[in-house]
């Protein structure tokens, strides 16, 4: 079989999934959630409660697409993935990223004019992405998700539109280099390059910035601790807060939720980006340095999602160091919710409780 008719049927099948588990999540609404442990005081939902058929929508694509992107890595069947759907080949890095591409990452920019201009950020290629209502002067460095083998700013355009938009910031965007081309710790120096530019050179150009946040989802938002932990190493300006959205912090998948079988896991991407690295590095890990030190954090997690004790032990040990840490654990969400905007009501508040976040820290 020709291998590009093989490439475009994958992402033909890929690009319907949406709408196939859309069907299915409605059929199965009514069936309720397992609960998982939570953090009582930041329990977060809407007014209504969850949104139940849209999170069982949104539930049943997170757990079918990793395991087709997992099936790319492993070349074999998997145990609950249809076998049609199992793409049995040496890895298709390309495959696996255009899958990434097609994910429902909001799909309409916010209200209002949105700029947007390309940037050499310190050598990394990146985007100024400007809503209306940012100031120029207050920047975050966003640091995009897929297991540090995927993902681009493309993708995440209009939902770091919608973040520019709640937190008034002006955001750069990065193309940080990607796993297993560029393994660790190729990801860290360009996210440390991009926030050095980012303190004095922003949307109009050469100029201070007035506040500033790093802010990542999944992977990103592991890369996000990690960048920080080597800004705090090498005496640079530390940002004045971070956000982590469901973060990727322990590299060894030691988390106890990531073996719960109702919960939406992952993760088999972890040795293809640290390589020959200890995966208890902390730059690799954040979950293994100190935290003492970082700035204002705010952890966002998915009540069902596999990676919540990445977030919640993570916050756990911060606050033990000292560090001012909000968490916030959404019920009945999966992994990276917050993408789902507009759409799901919970990625709106979530959104928000973000932008809420960053420029509460002004006052």
């Amino acid at each position: 079989m020709p291998r590009s008719w093989t490439r475009r049927t994958a992402a033909t099948v890929i690009g319907a999934l949406p709408m196939t588990l859309m069907a299915y999540g409605a059929a199965r609404a009514s069936q309720p959630l397992r609960s998982g442990l939570v953090f009582e005081e930041n329990q977060m939902g809407t007014s209504g409660g969850p949104s139940d058929a849209l999170a069982q929508v949104t539930r049943h694509f997170d757990r079918f697409a990793p395991m087709m992107i997992q099936g790319f890595f492993e070349a074999a069947p998997l145990a609950e993935a249809p076998p049609r759907f199992v793409v049995r080949s040496p890895i298709d890095m390309d495959l696996v990223r255009m899958a990434m591409r097609v994910f429902p990452i909001a799909p309409s920019l916010p209200q209002g004019r949105t700029r947007v201009a390309p940037v050499d950020a310190g050598g990394v290629t990146g985007e100024w992405i400007v809503a209306d209502g940012a100031t120029t002067d207050r920047r975050m460095l966003y640091l995009h998700g897929g297991g540090y083998t995927s993902g681009d700013v493309d993708g995440y355009r209009c939902f770091i539109a919608r973040l520019s938009a709640a937190s008034r910031s002006a955001v750069l965007a990065i193309d940080y280099r990607l796993a297993p081309e560029h393994p660790f710790p190729a990801a860290l120096d360009d996210a440390v390059a991009a926030y050095r530019t980012m303190l004095v050179r922003g949307f109009d150009g050469h100029a201070p910035a007035s506040r500033l946040a790093i802010v990542g989802d999944s992977a990103g938002g592991g890369l996000a601790l990690a960048t920080a932990y080597r800004l705090r190493e090498s005496g640079t300006r530390l940002p004045h807060a971070i956000v982590a959205m469901s973060p990727w912090t322990d590299m060894t998948q030691g988390g106890a939720t990531l073996s719960d079988p109702e919960r939406i896991g992952g993760g088999g991407q972890a040795a293809l980006y640290y390589a020959k690295a200890d995966p208890r590095n902390p730059l690799v890990s954040p979950l293994f340095g100190d935290p003492k030190g970082l700035p204002r954090l705010l952890l966002q997690a998915g009540e069902a999602e596999g990676y919540l004790d990445d977030s919640r032990r993570f916050a756990r040990k911060a606050a033990a160091a000292g560090v001012d840490v909000r968490f916030e654990v959404w019920r009945a969400m999966p992994h990276v919710h917050q993408v789902h905007a507009p759409v799901l009501p919970e990625a709106e508040a979530a959104i928000r409780s973000i932008g809420d976040f960053l420029l509460r820290g002004e006052a």
